[in-house]
């Protein structure tokens, strides 16, 4: 999707509409995309399409958008109490999970801005200065991904992180500052996408979604404890859904804190220090009420008052994922940590155990199951260091979940050049396509490739995904067809795909396909200004 936009968007010459398209449609949709327009204010990561090649600037937007991610949450950790060590291990463990890896190539932005506009609200400058950074990054928070599932859970999880750390803004005069340049930067975002919103709003999917709680999975939702428990080595998932669908923030640290927090600490610390109680006490209940709507049957005109029912409980994990890191953060730092040779046992026991009855007595003992077990040598390695750990424990069990992540997850996103993607090779596989599009007056309707693909490499192809349905143009081409069928089938956002099938059907809420031969020969007659007599 997002990839081969850019590429159609740099093909368009950063223009707004795709003229490289079969549906000629408006690229000014939720994905940012870099349109020279007054938008590219708001797109800082894009500004150097216009200067550089293509390849260049989609490189550096990436390298930015995991730059951002880095030095964000790495404030954000600090803020919470945590040291630079710490914070730059909790920021790497959150980075090295499956949510933020699977759909890093699509939702990394949202990720990361998100993070550096809460950021700006506790930066050492002024207060008309932070309030005109977090306009700025806000603003570009929405624009170049507008996602409302994960806006609105991380919006929720913004909330609570200012309630706990935020005590400088409870003052009248800044909150309502504050509360005004969230709403102008909301309607800037509305403003820049009101065609794209108006369109949206009226279709069955996702404009008519009302959702429920309790979609989420118990193996998924355990997945944040055994970070590795769904997939193999290979990220093939061994749950049913694709790879992202079960991409959780899975961390081994959710785990190390339940064995190793001072539980007897637990009561008098809360009364000696009411502060901490507190921030305890508002990170649980935030935590608890997202849990709810993962797992439980909440009815959709509940979530209406948090705007949940427009977040699926799956696309809530990485916001209460985050959240649950920042828990249990607070719960070790703050009621202390306790390391033994018992209790590290316990840890390994689980782990282990775990293994056996997700992994090993399913799928037996092959060493592309074994994910989960590259944290048992790495905390096994503690249990010799007494001196060390007696000084540094939080320190050394954060170092050993991290690097178990990393070696489990960064793998999945691998470090490669971007110039292909832009400056195209010539292959066998494009002479194919060139001769193929020739013989169709330059249009494409073949199948076999996903999503946008196509578009990307320059094509005027049936087969592409469309944000915004264009409504005129099926009810025109398909006039014989009931027109609330057509509505029924078209009127969403769209992955438009060719299958042996002679009328078009819809597999799935974003999922249109078709693959009639009258139909074909219709769109491609018409595409090529050719007489309806001709489609005879």
């Amino acid at each position: 999707m997002v990839t081969p936009l850019i590429q159609a968007t740099a093909n368009n010459k950063f223009e707004r509409f795709n003229h490289t398209s079969f549906y000629n449609e408006d690229l000014r949709i939720n994905y940012g995309l870099p349109i020279t327009d007054w938008g590219l204010i708001f797109k800082p990561t894009m500004w150097l399409y216009p200067i550089l090649n293509a390849a260049y600037a989609y490189s550096f937007h990436w390298f930015a958008i995991f730059a951002i991610f880095l030095i964000a949450y790495s404030k954000l950790f600090r803020i919470a109490g945590a040291s630079n060590v710490e914070a730059l291990l909790l920021t790497l463990s959150l980075y090295l999970t499956g949510f933020t890896q699977f759909w890093w190539s699509e939702k990394g932005p949202i990720l990361s801005l998100f993070a550096m506009a809460l950021t700006v609200l506790f930066v050492q400058l002024p207060i008309w200065l932070r309030l005109t950074l977090f306009y700025w990054l806000a603003t570009s928070w929405l624009v170049t991904n507008f996602y409302p599932p994960v806006v609105i859970s991380l919006a929720f999880v913004g909330a609570i992180f200012f309630f706990c750390h935020g005590k400088e803004w409870f003052q009248p005069k800044r909150l309502i500052a504050l509360i005004v340049v969230a709403m102008l930067s909301a309607g800037t975002c509305a403003l820049y996408l009101r065609d794209y919103l108006t369109k949206t709003v009226t279709t069955f999917y996702p404009g008519h979604r009302n959702l429920d709680g309790g979609t989420l999975s118990f193996d998924l939702w355990l997945s944040q404890f055994l970070p590795a428990s769904t997939f193999d080595s290979k990220y093939n998932s061994l749950v049913g859904a694709n790879i992202s669908e079960i991409g959780v923030v899975g961390t081994w640290i959710f785990l190390i804190c339940a064995c190793f927090v001072n539980y007897k600490n637990i009561p008098g610390t809360l009364r000696q220090y009411p502060e901490r109680k507190r921030e305890l006490l508002i990170l649980g209940i935030g935590l608890a009420v997202m849990t709810a709507w993962m797992l439980l049957p909440v009815p959709a005109i509940l979530g209406k008052v948090l705007l949940w029912n427009n977040v699926q409980p799956e696309r809530m994990v990485y916001a209460a994922g985050f959240l649950l890191l920042l828990f249990c953060f607070a719960l070790l730092k703050r009621i202390g940590i306790i390391w033994s040779t018992s209790r590290a046992i316990i840890f390994l026991s689980i782990v282990v155990g775990s293994w056996l009855l997700t992994k090993g007595m399913k799928f037996g003992f092959k060493a592309k199951y074994d994910a989960d077990l590259y944290v048992v040598p790495l905390i096994s390695l503690l249990i010799p260091l007494r001196q060390f750990m007696r000084t540094h424990p939080l320190v050394a069990v954060l170092a050993a979940s991290t690097m178990a992540s990393a070696i489990v997850f960064l793998p999945f996103n691998p470090i490669q050049s971007a110039w292909p993607i832009f400056n195209l090779p010539e292959t066998e596989m494009r002479q194919k396509l060139d001769l193929e599009a020739s013989r169709n007056g330059n249009v494409l309707a073949i199948e076999g490739f996903a999503g946008a693909t196509l578009n990307g490499l320059g094509y005027k192809s049936v087969s592409h995904v469309t944000a915004v349905p264009a409504m005129e143009y099926w009810h025109f081409r398909l006039q014989q067809s009931p027109p609330e069928e057509v509505d029924r089938i078209f009127n969403r956002y769209s992955h438009i795909s060719l299958i042996d099938a002679d009328l078009p059907q819809l597999l799935g809420p974003d999922h249109v396909a078709f693959r009639s031969v009258f139909f074909i020969n219709q769109l491609l007659c018409i595409a090529n200004n050719l007489p309806r007599s001709e489609l005879q």
